[in-house]
């Protein structure tokens, strides 16, 4: 197998990624062999598309019992046999320290002069344990405990500087195994470009390096904002910015202020940096609108395109349409859960109107037919004059208020059209409401569309919801999440043949186990977009993080307001309990891992991740926005509502649930009874159902 990556995940996995070596077919083994006692671990590996696989296997496997150092070979395993993983450099990722009980180990994947794969596991050692960093008046202090040896009683803070060892000593005590050090970091400003100071606790002539193994935030390189401190005087023009280094040892850069930025990245002009609408979109929108309208019209009056004079019996008989099928997102997750329940009785094909990634990054279920209309991957295909100009235009058939229209272009809409025309009859399912509208408009005869509404009825951009309040009349069935929404639609559709489901989505399968509800932590999961009001959510934990230090406040997901969010973090100064967690793979652990859920969306079409969160036995708070939360939470049963908005009321109910651990485990335990409603047997069911009605 060549491989593609070999990487720590969330601290807790080591994923291995990349294509099988011939035709392999059947299924494929993970398999870790240690090198000097010759045990395996073994996991299987889930086909990633039709190009490759990946597996993921838990890293405490890989500890070694006994002693302090392991090697392990990878390999992969199928029914030709098997064989020793290689891949290039790149495909490795950089060392990462992960913990085991009371061990911490630092894994390092490894590539021979042959080009086959191991990983290095070897045990870090004594090491000073950093709790907690305060950045205050141009100083740092550290505060934690001695881990691995007991300490002497006489202690100094010294910053090493990596290129050329000059040191700097800063002040530090102990009183038992605890410690606390204080470096004022202006001490540190040279001349260099750009230097690196190491830090240590000195006992004596032992050197023991300030690290955070211990706190569950594996590669705070990523996760951890400090602030920076600007020099002065002298040091003018300076700036020193703490922070820890992808094996989370803590290290203080200094350089020119420029180049060290202000601890936390900029943001994109983007259209929901904290609910604000882009200048481009208040100057561009009408005419975008204008343009949209004039070109759909057209197209649906003259582009008839051709009908194949005979079946095709490569195509399935169910056709469901994503922007995106190998990205990550709600979207893309519940529909490849839904797919893989419809596939017992019907051809299913998944239909990704761009691509942008070699592989998915969610593992499409084994034999699934993928197909992909406009493949934007870079170097795939040589793209003639026409397909060049093309795609640096914009759409004009794709909605300009949808959230899809970004992505795509005028190429886009040529792809698009021609499949959308060239339809045989079946079902076409669209997930979207730019496709929905589409969909209606150009399908030909005797293809049924169900279109989707994973939004709330009044979430929709103003010219958006326009077209879809005149244009949805033309679906041939519509699905919604909520039982509100289906009758805001009913209200809406009354009269016309659009037949109206309401079918929420279903949890889908996820590791790790129901939460024993005693971890410190408080987590939260979705795009960094303001919908989601993870800004008022940072602020509803304010109180709580001074209240209560030892609580946590993790985020998990990926989005434009990440720097805003970031800057939020340094300017309440919880940047020792508030952590930007980035997308994860593996959601399930990551709530196992947590004793309160968190949803502080400003609306939301359904909330599925509430009932994820449910699922492994986590009492929710969230705001009772528009349209889900309520639908999901039964106030006082399962988790706790609080009115849309009100951040001090958001703040009281975490203090509720985070005092009182008796009704944390009451609620969590309402929880676990709701996620039962929602497995994908019943709602396989229901779809069932109107798959039969629409198809009479």
């Amino acid at each position: 197998m060549e491989a593609r990556r070999v990487e720590i995940l969330d601290g807790r996995w080591l994923h291995v990624a990349g294509g099988p070596s011939g035709e392999a077919a059947g299924p494929l083994t993970l398999v870790a062999r240690r090198v000097d006692t010759g045990e395996e671990r073994h996991t299987y590996m889930e086909r990633a598309g039709l190009e490759g696989a990946e597996a993921s296997l838990p890293v405490e496997e890989l500890a070694p019992q006994p002693g302090p150092s392991a090697t392990w070979e990878i390999h992969v395993a199928s029914e030709e046999g098997r064989a020793r993983v290689s891949g290039p450099v790149r495909a490795l990722s950089v060392a990462r320290v992960v913990t085991d009980g009371d061990r911490a180990f630092r894994i390092t994947p490894r590539r021979a002069a042959t080009g086959e794969l191991s990983v290095d596991v070897q045990d870090v050692g004594a090491h000073a344990e950093v709790e907690a960093v305060w950045v205050r008046d141009g100083a740092m202090t550290v505060s934690g405990r001695v881990l691995g040896a007991a300490p002497s009683g006489a202690v100094e803070l010294v910053a090493v500087r990596r290129s050329d060892g000059v040191r700097r000593t800063g002040s530090a005590s102990v009183e038992g195994d605890r410690f606390e050090g204080r470096l004022v970091l202006s001490d540190l400003a040279g001349v260099a470009r750009v230097a690196e100071w190491d830090l240590d606790l000195l006992d004596g002539e032992r050197a023991l390096p300030l690290a955070a193994h211990r706190d569950g935030l594996v590669g705070k390189d990523a996760v951890v904002v400090l602030p920076v401190v600007r020099g002065s005087g002298p040091a003018a023009g300076r700036a020193m910015r703490p922070g820890y280094t992808a094996q989370d040892a803590l290290v203080v850069r200094e350089g020119p202020l420029r180049s060290m930025g202000n601890g936390a990245e900029e943001a994109p002009d983007a259209e929901d940096s904290l609910g604000r609408q882009s200048r481009r979109r208040r100057l561009l929108g009408p005419a975008a609108i204008a343009a949209h309208r004039l070109a759909l019209a057209l197209v649906s009056a003259i582009w008839h395109g051709r009908r194949r004079s005979t079946p095709n019996p490569e195509t399935a008989e169910l056709r469901i349409l994503l922007i995106h099928a190998y990205g990550l997102g709600g979207t893309i997750r519940t529909t490849l859960n839904l797919v893989d329940q419809l596939r017992h009785r019907h051809s299913v094909e998944v239909v990704s109107v761009v691509r942008r990634r070699r592989h998915p990054r969610l593992p499409f279920p084994l034999g699934l037919r993928v197909s992909v209309l406009d493949d934007q991957r870079r170097g795939v295909g040589r793209a003639s004059p026409v397909r060049w100009l093309l795609r640096r235009l914009p759409s004009l058939l794709v909605h300009p208020e949808d959230y899809a229209y970004p992505m795509c272009s005028l190429w886009t809409d040529v792809t698009l059209v021609r499949w959308l025309r060239a339809q045989p009859p079946g079902v076409l399912i669209t997930t979207r409401p730019a496709f929905n509208l589409l969909a209606a408009q150009l399908c030909p005869p005797g293809v049924v569309v169900i279109g989707q509404e994973h939004m709330h009825f009044d979430a929709h951009r103003p010219q958006l919801d326009a077209d879809v309040r005149r244009q949805y009349r033309r679906l041939d069935a519509l699905t919604v999440l909520t039982e509100r929404d289906r009758e805001d639609y009913q209200r809406l559709l009354a009269g016309a043949r659009t037949q109206l489901a309401w079918i929420p989505n279903a949890v889908p399968p996820m590791g790790g186990g129901p939460s024993t509800l005693e971890h410190p932590v408080v987590v939260a999961a979705g795009r960094l977009t303001g919908q989601k009001g993870f800004d008022l959510l940072v602020r509803a934990f304010a109180p709580i993080a001074r209240e209560h230090p030892h609580w946590r406040l993790r985020i998990y997901g990926a989005g434009p307001l990440r720097g805003p969010l970031q800057r939020l973090i340094l300017e309440q100064e919880l940047y020792n309990n508030v952590f930007l967690m980035g997308p994860t793979l593996h959601l399930g652990e990551a709530l196992s891992e947590a004793s309160v859920f968190a949803l502080s969306s400003r609306f939301e079409g359904f909330g599925m991740v509430i009932v994820e969160a449910m699922s492994k036995g986590l009492p929710v708070v969230s705001f009772d926005c528009p349209r889900g939360p309520a639908e999901i939470i039964n106030h006082g049963r399962d988790g706790l509502l609080v009115p849309n908005g009100d951040v001090a009321g958001f703040t009281d109910a975490l203090r509720e649930l985070i005092e009182d651990p008796e009704r944390r485990a009451r609620l969590g335990a309402g929880a676990l009874e709701t996620a039962q409603g929602y497995d994908i047997g019943s709602v396989g069911e229901r779809w069932e159902r109107l798959l039969s009605e629409v198809r009479k």
